[in-house]
C-alpha cells in the first residue's frame, strides 16, 4: 500500500513539473509575441498610433475557435486571445476606449470584456462627446449601446446613431465591431442580450462573414431608420432605389460559443 501511495505521489510530481515546463514555454512565446509588437511600433516611427484591425482580429479569433477542441471552452480561448490582441496593440501606443454605458450597465460590462487589462476605459459622458473624442483621435474607440431596429429601442439607446450621418469630417467615426463578438452562456452574454457597437475613425475591413449598417430615409418627409444587411457592402442592396441612405459602417458577424 505504501509503495502505491509513493508511486501516485511521484506521478503527481512528474505531472506538476510538466505543467511548470509548459507554463514557462507559454510565457516565453507570449514574450516573443509582445516583443514583435514593440518592433512593429519602432518600425512605424515615433509618431505612430495604435493600429486597430477589427477585421483581422475577428479572423484570428475565428481561426483559433474553429481549430479548438474540447476540453478548452470557446469562452476561455476567446478571452485569452482578446487579452493578447489588446496587449499587443498597447505595445505600439496607448489605447483608450470612451464608453457610454446604458442604464442596466450592459454596455460597460461588454466594454470591459472587450478592452481587457491593456486598454484604458473612460466614461464618455454622452454620445456626442464619445464620437468627438474618436474623431479628434483623443481615444482609439468609442463603445456605445447598440440601437434597435424600431423606434422604441432607438429612443432607449439615445438616437446617437443619427449624428453619424451629419458628420462630414475625414475622420468620421464608423462602426467597426459589434459586442459581444462571442455569444453564449459560457461567455456570460447570449444572443438576446443587449449589444454594443465599437466605433473608430477608420474604414471597416471585410472578413468572410460581416454585417453592414445603413441609415435610411424612404422619402424626404419620412423619418430615418436603421437597417442591417448581411455581408460587407458599400451601398445597400435591399432597397428599391428611391431612398436616401448613409453607410454607418460594418462589423464581423458574432461567433456563437459551443
Amino acid at each position: 500500500m505504501r509503495g502505491t501511495v509513493e508511486r501516485i505521489e511521484e506521478n503527481l510530481d512528474d505531472l506538476r513539473r510538466e505543467i511548470d515546463r509548459l507554463d514557462d514555454a507559454l510565457l516565453g512565446l507570449l514574450r516573443r509575441r509582445i516583443d514583435i509588437g514593440r518592433r512593429v511600433a519602432r518600425a512605424k516611427g515615433p509618431d505612430a498610433v495604435a493600429t486597430l484591425r477589427p477585421g483581422r482580429e475577428a479572423q484570428v479569433v475565428r481561426g483559433r475557435l474553429s481549430a479548438a477542441h474540447d476540453p478548452v471552452p470557446d469562452a476561455t480561448l476567446y478571452r485569452i486571445w482578446r487579452e493578447i490582441l489588446t496587449a499587443n496593440m498597447s505595445m505600439q501606443s496607448p489605447v483608450e476606449a470612451s464608453v457610454l454605458d446604458d442604464a442596466a450597465g450592459q454596455t460597460g460590462r461588454l466594454a470591459a470584456a472587450y478592452c481587457g487589462a491593456a486598454m484604458t476605459m473612460s466614461d464618455a459622458g454622452g454620445a456626442d462627446a464619445a464620437l468627438s473624442a474618436v474623431r479628434d483621435r483623443r481615444v482609439t474607440v468609442a463603445i456605445l449601446p447598440m440601437p434597435g431596429m424600431d423606434a422604441a429601442s432607438d429612443a432607449a439607446a439615445g438616437w446617437w446613431w443619427r449624428w453619424l450621418d451629419m458628420d462630414e469630417s475625414p475622420m468620421k467615426p464608423r462602426v467597426v465591431s459589434r459586442l459581444p463578438f462571442l455569444s453564449g452562456p459560457e461567455n456570460g452574454f447570449d444572443a438576446v442580450s443587449p449589444a454594443a457597437l465599437v466605433l473608430a475613425a477608420m474604414e471597416p475591413e471585410p472578413t468572410d462573414d460581416d454585417r453592414t449598417l445603413f441609415l435610411v430615409q424612404d422619402s424626404p418627409d419620412s423619418d430615418w431608420r436603421l437597417i442591417e444587411e448581411a455581408g460587407f457592402h458599400t451601398s445597400p442592396v435591399g432597397l428599391t432605389g428611391g431612398e436616401i441612405w448613409h453607410r454607418l459602417g460594418a462589423y464581423p458577424a458574432p461567433w456563437t460559443a459551443e
